[in-house]
């Protein structure tokens, strides 16, 4: 297991426009209402902007790890670690992409207790910007089409960073016009997690105040610490091999290091 580092490990800087329009507040809400009980953290108590720093997962383990909240902020893996979490909850992975999403509130957005402890998955900030640019500017997905098809929100994207959204600017563009917006705005005391969820960073998005411990697990270093993982969890080298997670990690098997499934549970000699 890695060790724990500072909590403030790749924050992104936050500020925006206070010329926001009402829509990006309201829908703000109603995704924070989704899962205020959960959360045990009332709306009122927040600003626009405060609500989305909120909406890192939080997925709980089952048993023998019923004490454990696996954090992934946005843009760190959801979907392909709520793959493993829908496998231990419901004995095999997902059909598909959509049954996944259907059965994640199951055990996504849980409430963290003084007798819980988190692992935080940390990506580094460089990757997970150009991972939202290929998904949410560009509208390349890695696997399947979710996320790659949110019109509205590509629309948002364009229209307050100033581009076309249908001539999506490249990389390299979108950088300088992010950069440029975040620098002009920052002394206003914005914040440019209220343009979109994605933009919070990875500490604020998984907020909790009474956890036992916290364990930083660094994704660029999964092939350290994922034996380990799978090990405290109980799980077999059978639990994590078949062709259903191909739509989830692009192999049939949740994770390799090396290409290899059957080295599925062995970590690797490489720092």
């Amino acid at each position: 297991m890695v060790p724990a580092f500072a909590a403030a490990l790749a924050a992104w800087t936050c500020g925006l426009a206070s010329g926001l329009d009402g829509q990006l507040a309201a829908h703000a809400l109603d995704e924070f209402n989704r899962v205020a009980d959960r959360l045990r953290v009332a709306p009122e108590q927040l600003s626009d902007a405060g609500l989305r720093h909120y909406f890192a997962h939080r997925f709980r383990f089952p048993s023998p790890l019923s004490d454990t909240v696996l954090c992934i902020p946005q843009k760190n893996g959801n979907r392909y670690f709520g793959s493993l979490l829908h496998s231990m909850h419901f004995g095999g992975p997902p059909d598909s992409v959509e049954d996944l999403l259907k059965r994640m509130p199951t055990y996504d957005y849980s409430y963290v207790s003084s007798d819980d402890r988190v692992w935080l998955v940390a990506r580094d900030p460089y990757a997970r910007l150009l991972s939202l640019y290929l998904q949410k500017v560009v509208g390349l997905c890695k696997f399947a089409t979710h996320g790659c098809d949110d019109e509205a929100e590509k629309a948002h994207l364009a229209q307050y960073l100033g581009y076309n959204a249908s001539q999506p600017p490249p990389f390299e563009r979108f950088v300088e016009l992010l950069t440029y917006l975040v620098m002009k705005l920052k002394g206003a005391g914005s914040d440019v997690c209220l343009l979109n969820k994605h933009f919070c960073s990875q500490v604020s998005g998984c907020r909790f105040w009474e956890a036992r411990d916290l364990t930083i697990l660094k994704l660029e270093k999964q092939s350290q610490w994922f034996a380990a993982l799978a090990s405290l969890a109980g799980l077999k080298a059978q639990d994590l091999q078949g062709k259903r997670w191909e739509a989830f990690s692009g192999t049939p098997c949740f994770y390799t290091h090396s290409g290899n499934c059957s080295d599925v549970l062995l970590p690797s000699n490489h720092p």
